[in-house]
């Protein structure tokens, strides 16, 4: 199952009882975020969200195929650090028009950054995206749209 996939499922998830913090977070996120932390309020989610789709996806490519699991990427709970981390062995696409489905963006932001899956090419102004912990509490996985000329925005093609 590709990690897009997963992420689909996950529309309307997210925070519930204060900001950062709930059971969907503690049980399906922060597993991932490479801290090892089970807290149930314990930063922001947005790429320990992403590192749990490619994990899980991966996962399941190893059952599907029996193969023993290696990991192709180690997790983390930084944007940035998974944007350079899914760069180096992914392909950039320069072209946003080029963007398919289950492409990783990433951008800085007040605070570090920020990483979700584009939903499919740019269209004029806009790329679809899908993103968990956006705005403000309670943030949800929820499909949005970025302007193409957001400062710092780059595209990684991982694993597809």
């Amino acid at each position: 199952m590709h990690a897009y996939h997963l992420a689909v499922a996950d529309i309307g998830r997210g925070e519930m009882g204060k900001n950062n913090a709930g059971p969907w977070l503690v049980e399906q996120v922060r597993p991932f975020d490479g801290t090892g932390s089970k807290a149930d309020s314990d930063g922001a989610w947005c790429a320990s969200w992403e590192s749990a789709k490619y994990m899980i996806a991966w996962r399941h490519a190893c059952e599907l195929f029996e193969m023993e699991l290696r990991l192709g990427f180690k997790t983390t709970r930084s944007a940035l650090t998974l944007g350079d981390r899914l760069g180096k062995c992914g392909i950039e696409i320069n072209d946003l028009t080029e963007v398919r489905e289950g492409d990783t963006f990433y951008m800085p932001r007040d605070g570090g950054g920020h990483t979700g899956f584009c939903r499919g090419p740019a269209s004029g102004l806009w790329l679809p995206t899908l993103e968990g912990n956006v705005g403000k509490y309670p943030a949800l996985v929820q499909s949005m749209k970025r302007k193409v000329s957001t400062p710092g925005l780059y595209v990684v093609r991982y694993g597809g």
